[in-house]
Parts: C-alpha cells; structure tokens; sequence
C-alpha cells in the first residue's frame, strides 16, 4: 500500500500514475483541498484523505488512519511550503509545515515500510565553477526554504528513513485546472507571445516524468540499499532559457519567443534570494538504478 502526501500536487500527479505504471498496489492519496480527478476515484485506489497538514485535527486523522492499515505502508512525502518568497514573508507558517508537522506525523507513524521525503537542491546553495554537489558535501543554503528542507532531512534521517534531492522539474501538468510554468511557456509560444527565462541560472533539471519513474523504481527494486541521502538529478547542466528553447524545438515554434535575461541583474521576479547556481552529482543514483545517463525529457 502506497500513501502519497501531497498526491494532487505536480510531481504527486506523475508519482500516483508512476504507481500504477510500475506496480499493482493501491494508493491512498492524501490532500489538502484539491478535487480528485474522476479516473483516479474508479482506479482501485485505497482511497482519499482530506488533509490540511497544519491542522492539528486533520494529522490526527491522517496518522490514525495510517496506522489502521493492516500491512506496511510506503509513504512518499511530497506536501511542503514550496516557494522561497513565501517562505521568507511566512516563516512560521512555513516552518511548521515544513518541519513541525513532518516529526509531528513521523513520531507517531508505526510499521512504515518505507518513508520517501522529497527534499531539495537548494539545501546546498551555490555551485561555484560549476561544482556538482554530492550528497555528502556540507550544507550551505542561501534562503529560509532551504533552511527547513534541510531540518526536514535530519529529521526523516534521524528516525532511519531516506530523502530524495530534486532539481527543478518541470514538464506538462496532470493537474485539473492548474497550469505549470511549462505549460504558460507552450501557451505563450502557440499564441506568439514573448516569455523571458534566465540564462545564467544552471541546474540539473529533470522532467515530472522522469522523477517519478526514477522515484517508484527505487521504491520498488532498490529498497533495500538506498542511502539516507541520494540526489535524483538529471547530467545535464541546463538553465531556463536552455529549457524553453528546447520546447520551443520540440513543438517547433519559434525560439526567437524564449528572450534571455540574467538571473543576477533580476529585481522583479524573485524576492527571495536564490542560488545563481546549483548542480547535482547523480553518480550515486546511477549506479543504484544501472543507467548510464538520465536526462530531462522536454
């Protein structure tokens, strides 16, 4: 039995699907207010629970309803207080979803088959000279959101469970009604409107899809021999403005449309301070997973 927290979201959408994909077991999908599309209610899922994770009454419900399950749950942990600009103006809210909450549900969670927490990239900052971070380098974020995801991490360690580090990740939205940054950039293409995107900003970006299937593989066949830490990253060295050329490519539409702008003279997109420049190390999860390359799928 899977339960995903934060099923609804953008990677929880590919993560449910990723499920099915690759398994036959039913998933209890876990979220705050979001509709359940219909095809997911008759899937033979184990079902939906309602759960607003700074709600002190809706935890109770969720772990008590976890720990009613006969066998062994795997519970990937994907709900979070995500963006840096609303971390920063909301840091107490922000940090007892990202952390109170998170030891809240772990400390009273029994007979857990496995616990997955999706963590971050910025928990190491900035990469300098184009430097890939392993998963043992030390810790230095430059924002508050990277500060939490990092305290999640030692948490979910410290009670012997695993973290996953994503890069960006981008890609088609399974969300009803609710667009991702991907899917505005194909919209402004189709209708011929510009879209700026930074060039000097670098990351190991991956694909919705391509994480999830990563992330139930290593679930599912790799267990047994996961670190307390693996960054789930794709090779490439891709900014944004490299993105959106490539789906410009891919859709052939006019790249002329994807405008360059730098990340370092930005004063009106981000509030929050980020890092120029951040870049993972996936030898790790190459060779747990036998591949000799991943890349992002744009």
């Amino acid at each position: 039995m899977y339960v995903v927290i934060g099923g609804t979201g953008f990677l929880g959408s590919y993560i449910t699907r990723e499920i099915r994909r690759q398994t036959s077991e039913k998933i209890i999908i876990v979220a705050r207010n979001q509709i359940v599309n219909e095809d997911k209610k008759d899937s033979g899922d184990g079902g939906v629970i309602r759960c607003d994770i700074l709600n002190q009454s809706d935890l109770d419900h969720l772990i008590q309803s976890i720990n009613f399950i006969e066998e062994p749950c795997k519970i990937i942990y994907l709900s979070a207080y995500l963006h840096p600009d609303l971390v920063e103006e909301n840091p107490w809210i922000s940090w007892n979803m990202n952390v109170i909450s998170l030891e809240y549900l772990l400390s009273r969670l029994k007979q857990l088959n496995t616990f997955i927490f999706a963590s971050t990239d910025s928990v190491y900052g900035n990469s300098h000279d184009s430097y890939h971070f392993k998963e043992t380098d030390r810790l230095n974020p430059v924002n508050l959101y990277g500060i939490q995801k990092a305290a999640g991490e030692a948490i979910v360690n410290h009670y012997g469970y695993h973290s996953f580090r994503y890069p960006l990740l981008i890609g088609p939205s399974l969300v009803k009604g609710k667009n991702h940054f991907y899917d505005t950039i194909v919209e402004n293409l189709r209708t011929g409107k510009k879209t700026e995107m930074f060039y000097d900003s670098l990351r190991s970006t991956l694909d919705f899809g391509t994480a999830a299937e990563l992330t139930i593989q290593l679930v599912e066949q790799h267990r047994n021999c996961l670190p307390p830490i693996l960054n789930v990253s794709g090779d490439e060295e891709l900014s944004k403005y490299d993105i959106g050329i490539r789906i410009a490519e891919g859709l052939m539409l006019p790249k002329e449309l994807i405008v360059p702008v730098s990340v370092l003279e930005d004063k009106k997109i981000y509030k929050a301070k980020r890092a120029p420049c951040t870049l993972l190390d996936n030898s790790m999860l190459k060779k747990i997973v036998s591949r000799k390359s991943i890349k992002a799928k744009l």
